[in-house]
């Protein structure tokens, strides 16, 4: 890690690299525009300053392009905001089209070729690590000081931007951004379940089973048909493992099966063992959806919730909170409150909170105008440039309402201005929004949905019950090429197993289900990813973004903020 380990470096794009690098810079750009970017230290005391204007510097930036752009507003390099920003900001700017559902393709294209953007915006760390490892990163710490104001006045007052930019040399490389906290995954049950049945809420994985089973197979909507289910949860993403002190995707279950116990890291396979447990003690009760495995995208548990069928609920705050609306008009009576997780027989843990601090950007190492870099990221730090990216033209797109904007039309705001959030993706913007959530409090559905997004904060912005793992997914350190590829080799079967364990009945038990995950990865590598990952948190811990570190945002942003949670 820090300072002097060997890299694994792609020899095929290292060897094209090795001679486009000499016959391009990365933007398209001449001499005449990197000349005019620099500051004139030949004028003596008796000449006088030149009065001419300075000349504006040209960049590439890169933006991600998922196809979510109306064509009346144009294409994600050339709409309303690219316009903008280059009328308003202080150097020209060519946008640079990336996909988003494969960008390491077109990355790697483009560096390949000697034509990557000048300022690349990304968010996967096992990306950017790889072109960390081939140089293809410009060390950014002496540029911020030398060039910067706003931005590195706003890293003065966020110490974790300068961490979260830090890359194995201990050098900056990354800028980084500050968002608002907020709840990822929650875990929420009917309310008048409970009050129809008596029960009263779940406090341990025990409990949360039994109302699960309880909720399952009656008529408490009064509907005539018995058709309720005791449990759902929206796979996708991180959600019921958060409840035993992890959290990965659905698609990797086993992905990051450490604790840290008598302060070192290390590998524990207890906790995804009692999270099986309880899913299987669920399944087999026939309290949830026994075809939940076929459910990738959450759309069946989505309309089984929204139809008033499920009485306790995992999901991403957005899902539910977006479902509430349909789930009152189908059921009026339904109300929804968020819980604490109950205690597991691993310990007691908080719901997960979305990631706060994010590396975001980089500088291409062939950046011939780092300063025009350094002025475009100044001018995306200013609280003018976040505000009308996020929220548009005040009067056209919003309203202040009590000092915070508030969307006039939706249906403009989606088709104008929505899109624009890839472009804002290199802004802090964590200071802009309402506390009670951006809803219009006179029309009786958003007053519930503001009244939910307030009680999910209020039972989860609690920073004295534990963080759901050592640190968020995306603040582990990448793997090393040769590692990584054993880990992903993997990967899907451990999936396959845990998920075996759930539904197999006693034909196939959790106890097995860890023995086999452990014979797997111990013959595939596991243990050097053990030692990789303990030496990381020996090591490296200092610098690093860790629980601690996410928890100490959100208890800032709450005293800043004066929130009553």
């Amino acid at each position: 890690m820090n300072g002097k380990k060997k890299k694994f470096i792609s020899m095929l794009l290292a060897s094209v690299l090795s001679v486009s690098f000499f016959l391009t810079g990365c933007g398209e750009k001449n001499s005449s525009d990197t000349a005019a970017t620099k500051t004139d230290t030949t004028t003596t005391k008796t000449e006088p300053a030149s009065t001419e204007p300075e000349k504006r510097g040209h960049i590439t930036v890169s933006v991600y392009e998922r196809g979510n752009i109306a064509s009346s507003e144009g294409s994600a390099i050339e709409n309303r905001w690219t316009k903008w920003i280059n009328e308003n900001g202080p150097v020209d700017v060519t946008f640079v089209a990336i996909p988003r559902q494969d960008p390491g393709q077109k990355f790697g294209v483009l560096f390949a070729s000697g034509t990557a953007p000048d300022l690349c915006l990304e968010y996967d760390p096992t990306l950017k690590q790889q072109y960390y490892d081939q140089g293809l990163m410009l060390p950014i710490g002496d540029l911020i000081d030398e060039y910067s104001t706003t931005y590195k006045d706003w890293m003065k007052k966020n110490p974790a931007l300068e961490k979260v930019g830090l890359m194995d040399d201990g050098k900056m490389y990354q800028f980084g951004r500050i968002t608002e906290n907020a709840p990822l995954v929650g875990l929420y049950i009917r309310k008048d379940w409970l009050d129809k049945l008596n029960l009263k809420i779940p406090t341990t994985t025990e409990e949360l089973i039994n109302v699960a089973i309880a909720f399952t197979g009656k008529d408490l909507n009064g509907t005539g048909t018995a058709d309720s289910i005791g449990f759902a949860e929206v796979l996708g993403g991180e959600s019921s493992r958060m409840i035993f002190g992890f959290n990965t995707p659905a698609s990797k279950i086993a992905g990051f099966p450490y604790t840290v116990q008598n302060g070192e890291l290390v590998y524990d396979t207890k906790p995804l063992t009692e999270w099986a447990k309880f899913r299987k003690a669920i399944y087999d009760a026939n309290a949830c959806d026994k075809e939940f495995l076929m459910d990738k995208n959450g759309a069946k548990a989505r309309q089984d919730i929204t139809s008033g069928k499920v009485g306790i609920i995992c999901a991403g705050e957005n899902v539910t909170l977006s479902d509430l609306g349909t789930l009152k008009t189908n059921v009026p009576t339904a109300e929804l409150i968020p819980i604490e997780l109950p205690t597991s027989p691993v310990g007691k843990f908080n719901a997960i909170i979305a990631n706060t601090v994010q590396a975001v950007a980089f500088v291409n190492s062939q950046c011939e105008d780092p300063e025009s870099v350094i002025k475009y990221m100044d001018f995306m730090a200013l609280e003018s440039t976040k505000k009308t990216l996020k929220f548009g033209i005040e009067g056209t797109h919003h309203k202040m309402v009590d000092g915070y904007p508030q969307i006039i039309d939706i249906d403009k705001y989606k088709e104008e201005v929505s899109y624009a959030g890839d472009l804002y993706m290199a802004c802090s913007t964590e200071v802009f929004n309402n506390p009670h959530g951006p809803y219009d409090l006179s029309d009786p559905i958003q007053k519930e949905q503001s009244a939910l997004w307030d009680a999910t904060r209020r039972t989860y912005f609690n920073t004295k019950i534990a963080y759901p793992a050592v640190t968020y997914s995306e603040h582990i350190p990448a793997l090393p090429k040769e590692l990584a590829s054993n880990y992903n080799s993997i990967m899907q079967q451990l999936t396959d197993i845990w998920n075996k364990a759930i539904v197999s009945g006693s034909a196939y038990t959790t106890e097995q289900a860890e023995k086999d995950m452990n014979d797997l990865w111990n013959q595939t590598g596991g243990k050097d990813i053990n030692s990789f990952y303990g030496e990381w948190y020996k090591n490296d811990k200092k610098d690093s973004i860790l629980s601690d570190d996410l928890y100490k945002l959100l208890d800032k942003e709450i005293a800043d903020r004066k929130l009553s949670w």
